[in-house]
């Protein structure tokens, strides 16, 4: 602790700790952003039975002037309207209710017993795989949506109705073979394929057992904060590099970096995920890889903000390298990238796609843990991006390894003995 406290003089500074406090804070309060949940649930029987009622009184009342050609249909409709009554289902409510009792209305106007009598007993229990049965065994003329009737068992929310949406574009993409889940409309790869054929099969997993998102928008709140609290903590870190004067350069001393800046990204992630689970625990799912499977929503939370930050790791040590006398202010102009990163992705909406996906090349974060959300912005060649950053590393480092091989060692003796008195 005390080669770290001597290598970084600014951890010694009060005023560190209270930007660190500042930022924690800030991380907290971001939960004030998120939307509220809103249900809607499906109303009680008892509050639709008089529309019910003054529907079944207009067909009765249409059947007494209609003429022959409309009489099958309004014949069919009254039957529609008095087995909602009976069974005590709105069709309005349910998707259930309303396809149950359409076959039903449909059976009963052309004197199918054998089907009325197996819809009445499906109706009475509510059961949907045998209505999914029943459809599949007569051939009704319509479409039974499975996973309408299956996903209603859980009130309706905005994030049912994005996963129908995603199913619809995830659907359209591998059948014509073109992006339509992104919004870029080329042609799919081999990959693009599996990975969507994975993704579907995790949204069609969601919806039918009804964990998903409430707000959708709370996830691009989350993914937004952490870009922000990432390009802070690459401020404060690239600070803490770069302050004060050092005389020698040690690659060991300037590897030391990575304490803090692992506990700050921890305990900042640790905030976004309480003010999460307080404010919108919905939003607290796992995370979808693009190479398969998933991640729990800490350990991902995590990861994609300590890569973030660990994007800017070769200028903080290019900082630390350069802290010798007349260079120590360097920092500040460093700290200019990332913040000029992160506006440039925040305005990423506003540029033309390819100059944004451009821009995503310095971001190692989205390269690694990239959004798979619709329309979502995908990182340009993520490999490279990662080679970039790691040849970036690789620079770095050799430009400290030869720094410090080209101390004298007289030098180096004053060095060691340095080391020996902390």
């Amino acid at each position: 602790m005390k080669r770290i406290l001597s290598v970084f003089p600014l951890l010694k500074t009060p005023g560190f700790y209270l930007i660190t406090a500042l930022l924690l804070l800030g991380a907290g309060l971001s939960g004030f952003l998120y939307l509220p949940e809103e249900k809607n649930e499906a109303l009680p029987f008892e509050k639709e039975q008089d529309a019910l009622e003054d529907a079944l009184a207009a067909a009765e009342e249409k059947l007494l002037s209609c003429t022959e050609e409309e009489r099958a249909q309004i014949l069919e409709e009254k039957a529609f309207f008095e087995a909602a009554l009976t069974f005590r289902l709105s069709p309005w409510s349910s998707y259930f209710a309303e396809q149950a009792l359409f076959a039903y209305a449909r059976a009963l106007t052309q004197g199918d017993e054998p089907a009325c009598a197996e819809l009445e007993e499906i109706l009475r229990d509510r059961d949907k795989e045998e209505l999914r049965r029943f459809w599949k065994k007569h051939s009704v003329p319509a479409e039974l949506d499975a996973r309408l009737l299956m996903a209603e068992d859980t009130p309706e929310s905005p994030g049912q109705n994005a996963l129908l949406y995603e199913i619809t574009l995830l659907e359209e993409s591998l059948e014509t073979g073109r992006d339509r889940y992104f919004g870029t409309e080329r042609a799919l790869s081999k990959a693009d394929k599996a990975m969507m054929t994975r993704l579907l099969g995790h949204k069609e997993e969601a919806l039918s057992s009804g964990n998903c998102n409430p707000v959708p928008a709370n996830r691009e709140t989350l993914l937004s904060a952490e870009r922000l609290f990432a390009c802070l903590l690459s401020v404060l870190l690239l600070a803490t590099a770069g302050y004060e004067k050092k005389e020698e350069s040690r690659l060991g001393d300037s590897l030391l970096l990575l304490v803090p800046l692992f506990t700050t990204v921890f305990l900042c992630s640790l905030a976004l995920f309480c003010t999460t689970l307080l404010r919108a625990p919905g939003t607290a799912e796992p995370f979808l890889l693009q190479w398969g499977g998933s991640l729990p929503f800490f350990p991902a939370l995590f990861l994609r903000l300590f890569c973030r930050v660990l994007g800017a790791l070769p200028l903080m040590l290019l900082c630390s390298a350069l802290r010798e006398e007349k260079r120590n202010n360097l920092w500040k102009l460093f700290a200019l990238l990332p913040v000029t990163r992160f506006l440039l992705g925040a305005s990423a909406p506003l540029l033309p796609r390819g100059l944004a996906r451009l821009l995503s090349l310095g971001e190692l974060g989205e390269a690694l843990f990239p959004s798979l959300s619709p329309y979502a912005l995908r990182p340009m060649a993520p490999c490279i991006c990662v080679l970039l950053w790691a040849a970036a590393l690789g620079a770095v480092l050799c430009f400290l390894w030869k720094k410090e091989q080209k101390l004298s060692p007289a030098k180096q003796k004053v060095s060691l003995e340095k080391s020996e008195d902390l």
